[in-house]
């Protein structure tokens, strides 16, 4: 069974960013001018905080992330969630661990 994490994503329209945060995952607070740019920072971030913060090893453990959008009237409706990602191809962990 994967263990499950959801990062809550917001625009910040005074600033002109995307901020990714989670109460899940310890230590995530992400901030980025576009929505690719915060998804490929949480790609590198996300498995060194599991390991770090909760010995969590996405290497060896089935882990997925959920990106849950907010808009300024809380959350969008759960057909609008962003992709579920997972660090099961090598190719995505090489550079978050190198």
């Amino acid at each position: 069974m994967a263990r499950e994490y959801t990062i809550e994503v917001f625009y910040v329209d005074s600033c002109g960013v995307f901020v990714g945060r989670s109460d899940d995952i310890p230590g995530l607070t992400v901030e980025e001018k576009t929505r690719q740019s915060l998804i490929e920072t949480v790609m590198v971030i996300v498995p060194i905080l599991l390991f770090d913060n909760l010995n969590i090893d996405v290497r060896s453990e089935n882990v997925q992330v959920l990106i849950k959008e907010y808009d300024k009237n809380g959350p969008k409706s759960e057909s609008d969630y962003g992709p579920t990602y997972s660090w099961k191809d090598r190719s995505d962990l090489d550079h978050a661990f190198a």
